[in-house]
């Protein structure tokens, strides 16, 4: 099982850098969306370029920008993709990582 990572919050001066982070894939919510492991809750991944599509349980290591707040319209606008408001919820206003690539263990 991959070590819970932490994404830098909304004060750190990390938001909007790159990073690679390590966790387990918790739960997949779209073809462009997935959800792993944090410390406390889990955290949003939005492929900004296609990654293979990835199981509960998976280790993954998406590397992208962090970002702060997010917005599921500013998403589904900046990328062009069409997200289910209703699954996104929890993940409304909460830090989250837009990967540009990613790899899969396993």
């Amino acid at each position: 099982m991959a070590e819970p990572h932490r994404l830098p919050q909304r004060e750190d001066p990390d938001v909007r850098q790159q990073v690679t982070i390590s966790a387990e894939v918790t739960s997949t919510l779209s073809p462009e969306t997935f959800a792993v492991a944090g410390p406390a809750d889990p955290t949003l991944v939005v492929e900004k370029q296609h990654i293979p599509a990835v199981e509960e349980g998976r280790s993954v290591e998406p590397t992208g920008t962090t970002q702060e707040s997010l917005s599921v319209a500013e998403v589904e606008e900046s990328l062009g993709i069409d997200l289910d408001d209703e699954l996104h919820a929890d993940f409304e206003g909460q830090n989250h990582l837009t990967a540009a690539r990613g790899r899969i263990d396993g």
